[in-house]
């Protein structure tokens, strides 16, 4: 109970610590005064330093910027609503994903049922969200409209359904992530020792899942149900946005943002930073009452951590001292020497990526040669993750090569791995899109627009046109083609994902590495990743991106991508430590160290050569992860690229894309929604294409690798047969022969 109770105050220590950088960073965003003083530490740390006073002493958050009236009279009110959504989507995500991930183990061996199973995770466990949402209540309204439905109240928060509704559409993601937890937790315990007695007892295979893996796995499910909460709130605002719950804490989150309210910004921060601290303490209450030995065991291997201990600026000194450049520049030489047409071809596409940047977003631009250097290292950059790209990509795809490429055995490869065969095809169907679609002569690229105009028979049109035989996909509000609008946009979206996964990586690798030969580094790690488990991603870039500085500012754009590239560098550092660290146990890695080879080294001659195919898997899995926080962060209108201009109806400066990517095509959701849902529907579309065929790629690669795996096994197996046989025959044709006497 002691160790329980130390554990539970050092997450509250750590959730107080935590607390300190978002507010500083939500002072600096909506307070204009405390903005200009951001580096006057003194001005700085008394500001929040009275922020907590008051909250403690006089139990008093602040007030209300637009309403003067005290914070804290009007967040209960708010928090209660979302509550309504919060709570049954977690019990219900919980609840119900460990059966169906109960189900899903028992029914694995059969081939239709356990493919359906891992199919659906695969199309409703990783698809956006507000996708399901938007293609939800875009068919409900053809309903309505076809008199299907005499009446239904889709927007509000005061029917019945305007509660289940969200509810059941937030807790799908959590509800399969749950699942496919349970469902790994079981296969894992299903290899043990206890299983394999059980069975040869007789024991039947239901009860010896329930009673005996299922006990055993409850350490594993229940550790993520922190995950779970997050997973809720980080998607409780664009929810309710969408859904027009306007009472709800997650949309005022929004709102306050947007209106520079700090206090009522850190009002509604607080009781959910307090919700995700609850689960997990609940987590923890449970373990000890009914999993005790897994909680011993837990904080038996846990260490308090202090922060002075720390030493990152040492870190990075180290780092930069090791670090040479004359290595790269080597290693660049040398794929050129034996590469040089291919080297060629990757320095150009480098530049035509850097040079699609410029060309969208140096228009908006005041100064050239501000961002000229910018652009110039991002272009370096690039060249060089794509030799490496070619490189990783040369080893990997030799798993599945074929012996005799015949229509056969084409055929046979495709029913063998549908995952990758179709994944492979939406992913070469989109790069076709970004590269050859604005050259087909059915895509407008000048865009030209109409608010209104007379057809062919005299009958006026009033923009936006629903889908129809002159618009497959409609129109926006100015008139232009939405199918137009999408294909244009398919390149800039492309581009900007891949420069945040490859400058995540840039910095990932080389960190998890560092991490798993300097403890200082690996506390760091530890001690960053446990202060951004408290808050969602999404809701700190939006924090971020309201920063007076980067409204209008020239280099929004670059700034952006790199922020949203760091903000999750700790979870890909720390699956690079794991990774790496297994690797440091081999013999060839511990003969490197004696020789002193560097650290750039062993991470490209040593480590990725044997994770490069895990690495490429993880590189996918995050590109989805991105895309569906880029289509969030279309939703609450924060861009990459910006302008702000007046809005008469709002009366006053509103945010405006300077870009054509299909999450900046969801930013007017609260007024299309109602009246044009098309616009949404057909973006949010090419968003869940693209997550479904990079997850259905990624799916698809894993299962090349375990299958690759089980026939190297097989063949191993048969190997030491087939040659004890040919040398038997032999002897019986040489003892035929006379050559050996037996």
């Amino acid at each position: 109970m002691l160790l329980l109770m130390s554990k539970m105050l050092r997450s509250f220590f750590l959730l107080l610590l935590a607390t300190i950088p978002i507010v500083y960073l939500v002072f600096i965003s909506t307070d204009i005064e405390l903005f200009l003083n951001r580096t006057d530490w003194s001005v700085m740390s008394q500001a929040i330093i009275d922020y907590y006073r008051e909250m403690i002493s006089n139990q008093s958050l602040g007030l209300v910027k637009e309403r003067s009236v005290p914070v804290e009279e009007v967040v209960p009110e708010m928090f209660w609503k979302s509550l309504k959504i919060i709570v049954p989507a977690y019990f219900i995500s919980i609840v119900f994903g460990i059966i169906y991930g109960i189900i899903h183990f028992i029914v694995r061996e059969r081939k239709v049922q356990g493919k359906l199973h891992q199919l659906n995770y695969l199309l409703f466990g990783t698809v956006p969200d507000f996708f399901l949402l938007i293609m939800a209540q875009y068919g409900l309204v053809l309903l309505l409209h076809a008199g299907f439905i005499n009446k239904l109240d889709l927007f509000g928060d005061q029917s019945l359904f305007n509660i289940i509704f969200p509810v059941t559409i937030i807790s799908i993601i959590p509800f399969f992530y749950i699942a496919n937890i349970t469902y790994h937790s079981l296969l894992n315990e299903s290899n043990k020792d206890y299983v394999t007695t059980a069975f040869s007892k007789g024991t039947k295979s239901l009860v010896i899942t329930l009673k005996h893996m299922l006990w055993n796995a409850w350490p594993t499910i229940l550790s993520y149900t922190q995950t779970i909460m997050l997973i809720i709130i980080s998607s409780l605002p664009i929810i309710e946005r969408l859904t027009f719950y306007q009472g709800g804490a997650g949309h005022h989150l929004i709102l306050a943002i947007k209106n520079d309210d700090p206090y009522l910004t850190l009002g509604l921060l607080v009781p959910f930073l307090l919700l995700v601290l609850l689960s997990l303490w609940v987590t923890d209450i449970i373990k000890l009452f009914f999993i005790p030995s897994s909680l011993d065991q837990e904080l038996a291997e846990d260490t308090i951590s202090k922060v002075n201990r720390f030493k990152a600026i040492k870190s990075v000194y180290n780092w930069i001292k090791i670090f040479s450049l004359r290595k790269m520049a080597r290693t660049v030489l040398d794929f050129s020497k034996e590469k040089p047409i291919l080297t060629l071809g990757l320095f150009v596409l480098a530049g035509m990526v850097i040079m699609t940047i410029n060309n969208r977003i140096q228009p908006h631009l005041e100064t050239e040669g501000n961002n000229r250097v910018i652009y110039i290292g991002l272009a370096i950059l690039l060249f060089l993750f794509l030799i490496g790209f070619f490189r990783f990509c040369k080893k990997y795809f030799k798993m599945f090569r074929f012996k005799r490429v015949t229509p056969k055995n084409i055929l046979i490869f495709m029913r063998q791995n549908p995952f990758f065969v179709i994944g492979g095809f939406i992913l070469t169907g989109l790069g076709f899109m970004a590269i050859i679609g604005p050259h087909l002569p059915f895509v407008d690229t000048e865009l030209e627009g109409f608010r209104l105009r007379y057809d062919e028979d005299g009958k006026l049109l009033k923009a936006p046109l629903s889908p129809g035989d002159g618009y497959w996909f409609g129109t926006d509000r100015e008139g232009r083609d939405l199918l137009s609008i999408i294909i244009l946009g398919a390149r800039e979206t492309l581009t900007e994902l891949v420069i945040i996964v490859l400058l995540r990586f840039a910095i990932s690798i080389p960190l998890g590495y560092f991490a798993t030969v300097q403890k200082s580094t690996r506390k760091l790690l530890v001690f960053l990743n446990s202060l951004l488990s408290f808050l969602p991603t999404i809701i700190l870039v939006m924090i971020i991106g309201n920063l007076p500085s980067l409204r209008e500012s020239d280099s929004r754009y670059v700034t952006m991508l790199i922020v949203i590239a760091l903000l999750d560098i700790g979870r890909i550092s720390e699956i690079m430590r794991q990774e790496f660290t297994k690797i440091n146990k081999t013999d060839y890695l511990v003969a490197s160290m004696a020789i002193g080879t560097s650290w750039y080294k062993k991470i490209v001659r040593y480590y990725i050569p044997n994770i490069y195919q895990k690495l490429i898997y993880i590189f996918i899995s995050d590109m989805s992860r991105i895309m569906v926080l880029l289509g969030g962060l279309g939703i609450v209108e924060v861009y990459l690229a910006q302008d702000m201009v007046w809005d008469v109806n709002e009366w006053g400066f509103v945010a405006v894309s300077q870009t054509f990517t299909w999450p900046s095509l969801l930013g007017n959701a609260m007024v299309d929604l109602r009246t044009a849902p098309w616009i949404l529907f057909f973006p949010s579309l090419s968003i869940a294409i693209m997550i479904i065929g990079l997850n259905l790629f990624g799916e698809g690669l894993k299962d090349l690798k375990i299958t690759k795996q089980r026939n190297e096994t097989d063949s191993s197996k048969g190997f030491g047969s087939t040659k004890f046989q040919n040398t038997k025959d032999q002897w019986l044709i040489n003892d035929s022969e006379k050559k050996i006497s037996v």
